[in-house]
């Protein structure tokens, strides 16, 4: 499991996560990082690493029913399976390709995090929608 400090650059987790894309392996990612009853906005990582390596397929997937759980339990259950309990319902939507780049780095990544958010809220309740707020990650000071 690859852990990632998602409010700072943290670029050997994204170097290390890059190579298993690009070794053909799949990762899992949460990009709106928070258990609520609503999906925010998305951090741009997941739009950065569906970018930089050819031949990338994002598969969206929506949970619900799981606003009482950890990210942790989440991703336990995604492995193993719920217990009795626990109930969440996960629903995989179609892979795809993020469309080739057309705009400056920056405003590309937005585009396609705009893509990546709505192709998950597509697999979710409509009152599930909140606010698409931006995420800005803040980078470490040279020489710090």
């Amino acid at each position: 499991m690859i852990i990632l400090d998602r409010n700072s650059s943290d670029y050997d987790a994204f170097r290390e996560a890059r190579n298993v894309l690009k070794s053909g392996g799949a990762l899992c990612m949460f990009p709106g990082a928070h258990r609520i009853k609503e999906v925010i906005g998305f951090h741009p990582g997941v739009a950065s690493l569906a970018r930089c390596t050819d031949g990338v397929r994002v598969v969206p997937f929506g949970i619900t029913n799981a606003d009482h759980l950890s990210v942790r339990e989440v991703i336990r259950i995604l492995l193993r399976g719920p217990k009795a309990e626990e109930r969440p319902t996960v629903r995989f939507g179609p892979s795809f390709q993020l469309p080739p780049a057309y705009l400056p780095s920056k405003q590309q990544r937005e585009e396609d995090v705009v893509l990546i958010r709505r192709s998950v809220l597509d697999l979710l309740p409509p009152d599930m929608e909140g606010e698409n707020v931006l995420y800005v990650v803040e980078r470490p000071e040279k020489g710090s």
